[in-house]
C-alpha cells in the first residue's frame, strides 16, 4: 500500500490583518483541489475569529490550542527575543508544542500561508515558506520597519528559517532575485506563486446601496479609493497633497475615502487633513466588509494606491477586476506588476497625481482604455497556474519522504 502524504496548512493571520488574509484564503481553497489518494491536506489556526471567517469560506480548519504555561514561556522567550542585551537571545525558543501537537496529527510537511514565526519552532519537521515582500531592507526609513528593532526582528527570522525551508515562495521574479541575493538561497528552492484577486471583491452591487454609502459618509462629490491599513508607509500624505494642489490651482473639489485599520498613523493623518482644511473631502471608512467595498470600488473615480512598498500589492488586481482605473507608483517592481494598465506617479510630486486626477474628470476616454488594459493585465496574471508548482513541490516531497519511517 502506498503512503500517504500528510499536509499542515497553516492560517496565521485574521480578517483585519489585511489583504493578506484573503489572499490566504485563495490559495487554500486551491490547496484543497489538490487532495489525492496520496495526499492528504488538513488546515489549521491559532485564532478562533479566523476559524470563523474560513468556515464562512467552506473550508474546515482545526483549532490549534496551546495552554497557559506554554504562552507564558513563549511571551517570555518574546521579550528577550527582542531585547539587544541579553547575549543568547535569538537561540531561546519555547514553541515545541507546536511541532509536537503536528507530530501527533501525523503530519509530513507544513505550508505556511503567510509568513509565521512558528516556522522558527519546526526542528524536525519540513516546511513551506512564503515571503511577501523584503521591503523592510527596501524601505528602511519607515518606522513601521525601524522602531523595535524590526529590521534586525526580520533579518533574523529570514535567516533562520529560510535556509531550512523545503521550498520558498516569492510573489514576484523581482523578489525571487532579492532573496537570491539577500540571503543566499538557493534558486531552486524559490517557487514564483504571483497574487492573485482575492475572493471577496468582484461582486457586483447595485445603485440602492451605493446612494445609501453616499449617505453614510456625507459625500456630495466624485471621489477616489484608496484601501490600505494607516502605515506610515502607505503614503496616505501623499494624496492630501495632491487633493489640496487640485482644490487650490484647478478649482477641482475632489473626494477621498480612506479604508483599513489603525496602525499608529491614523492620527497624524487626521491632524494633516485638518491643518489643511480639508475635512469635507475625506472619510475614513475603517475595517469595512466585502459587499461595502465592492461598491466604493465600483463607483470611484479611480483606485488610488501611492504605498512605497512592492514589488506587488492586491489593490491593483481587485481594480482590474471591478473595472476601475488604477493610478500606481512609478517605481521598480511596481510598475513591472500593473504594466501599462495604471497611469504612473511620481512618489516625490503630488502634482503628478493631481495631473492624473485632473486628466481623469475631463477626459473619460482615459478612464476606458485604463479599464481595457486592466482586463488584459489581469488575463495575463490570471493565466499563471499558481496551484503547479505547489503540485510539483508536494509531489517531489513525497517521493523524498517515502526514503523514511513515520
Amino acid at each position: 500500500m502506498e503512503p500517504k502524504l500528510n499536509v499542515a496548512v497553516i492560517f496565521d493571520q485574521e480578517a483585519q490583518s489585511g489583504g493578506g488574509f484573503y489572499q490566504s484564503i485563495s490559495l487554500a481553497i486551491g490547496l484543497k483541489s489538490l487532495q489525492k489518494k496520496s495526499i492528504s491536506i488538513q488546515f489549521f489556526t491559532f485564532k478562533v475569529k479566523t476559524l470563523e471567517e474560513l468556515k464562512n469560506h467552506g473550508i474546515k480548519t482545526n483549532i490549534i490550542k496551546s495552554n497557559p504555561v506554554i504562552k507564558f514561556f513563549d511571551y517570555f522567550a518574546n521579550l528577550i527575543n527582542k531585547s539587544r542585551v541579553f547575549p543568547f537571545r535569538r537561540y531561546i525558543n519555547f514553541s515545541t508544542y507546536f511541532e509536537s501537537y503536528l507530530y501527533k496529527k501525523n503530519i509530513d510537511i507544513v505550508i505556511f500561508l503567510s509568513p509565521s514565526n512558528y516556522a522558527k519552532s519546526l526542528d524536525k519537521l519540513n516546511f513551506i515558506f512564503p515571503v511577501w515582500d523584503l521591503c523592510h531592507r527596501d524601505e528602511l526609513e519607515f518606522p513601521e520597519v525601524r522602531h523595535k528593532n524590526e529590521i534586525i526582528r526580520r533579518d533574523s527570522l529570514y535567516k533562520d528559517i529560510l535556509p531550512r525551508a523545503v521550498a520558498i515562495i516569492s510573489e514576484s521574479k523581482l523578489g525571487k532575485e532579492n532573496l537570491i541575493r539577500r540571503y543566499g538561497i538557493d534558486e531552486e528552492r524559490i517557487f514564483i506563486q504571483p497574487f492573485n484577486p482575492t475572493q471577496q471583491v468582484g461582486k457586483k452591487t447595485s445603485n440602492i446601496e451605493f446612494k445609501n454609502l453616499l449617505e453614510k459618509y456625507s459625500l456630495d462629490m466624485k471621489y477616489i479609493f484608496y484601501p490600505a491599513q494607516f502605515w506610515a508607509h502607505k503614503n496616505h500624505i501623499y494624496i492630501i497633497d495632491a487633493i489640496k494642489i487640485l482644490k487650490k490651482e484647478f478649482s477641482i473639489n475632489l473626494g477621498v475615502i480612506f479604508c483599513g485599520t489603525d496602525k499608529g498613523n491614523l492620527n497624524y493623518v487626521k491632524d494633516y487633513v485638518a491643518s489643511h482644511n480639508l475635512e469635507k473631502n475625506i472619510r475614513y471608512a475603517g475595517y469595512i466588509d466585502s459587499s461595502e467595498i465592492n461598491d466604493l470600488y465600483k463607483h470611484t473615480l479611480a483606485l488610488v494606491m501611492p504605498t512605497y512598498f512592492g514589488p506587488t500589492n492586491l489593490p491593483p488586481l481587485e481594480a482590474f477586476q471591478m473595472e476601475v482605473p488604477l493610478i500606481y507608483p512609478d517605481k521598480k517592481g511596481l510598475r513591472d506588476q500593473v504594466g501599462d494598465a495604471a497611469l504612473l506617479m511620481n512618489l516625490t510630486n503630488p502634482h503628478s497625481l493631481a495631473l492624473h486626477l485632473k486628466e481623469l474628470i475631463e477626459n473619460p476616454k482615459i478612464a476606458e482604455s485604463l479599464i481595457q488594459k486592466g482586463k488584459e493585465q489581469l488575463s495575463k496574471i490570471n493565466k499563471y497556474d499558481n496551484l503547479e508548482e505547489m503540485r510539483e513541490i508536494l509531489d517531489n516531497f513525497y517521493h523524498k519522504r517515502k526514503c523514511w519511517k513515520k
